[in-house]
């Protein structure tokens, strides 16, 4: 009876010291899997820090494009308006010869049909005086 006594408690601890390592084995791998689940979350918020700088980045060159746009139309706007101007202009100034080649040719045909006609008068009068 007693070797039949320490075969049980032989068992008993048999089964104590294969449960504490299933136990064990369990922890193994419960630490294990908690291991894994912190280094995911360290490279998840590794990814989101990335992710944001890069967002930022993209929007930063947005904005940058968008001002380097806005100056780029103000300078064009600028040339166009003084190429307008200078347009303008040499059309203001093209008219203003015109205007004055007709002032001087209508002066000059005053000037003439005037000087015509105090010659017909003057041959009026010398008609006059001499008939």
């Amino acid at each position: 009876m007693v070797a039949a006594k320490n075969i049980d408690t032989f068992r008993h601890t048999d089964i104590i010291h294969s449960s504490f390592l299933k136990n064990r084995t369990k922890r193994k791998m419960i630490n294990s899997i908690i291991d894994q689940i912190k280094e995911s979350e360290k490279q998840a918020k590794n990814i989101i820090a990335s992710s944001k700088k890069e967002s930022a980045e993209i929007i930063e060159k947005a904005y940058q494009r968008a001002n380097d746009q806005i100056h780029d139309g103000e300078l064009k706007a600028k040339k166009l308006l003084k190429e307008a101007g200078s347009r303008a202009m040499e059309d203001v100034m093209a008219e203003k010869k015109k205007i004055e080649e007709e002032y001087d040719k209508k002066t000059k045909s005053i000037i003439v049909n005037s000087q015509t006609r105090e010659e017909k008068a003057i041959e009026i009068l010398v008609s006059k005086v001499i008939d």
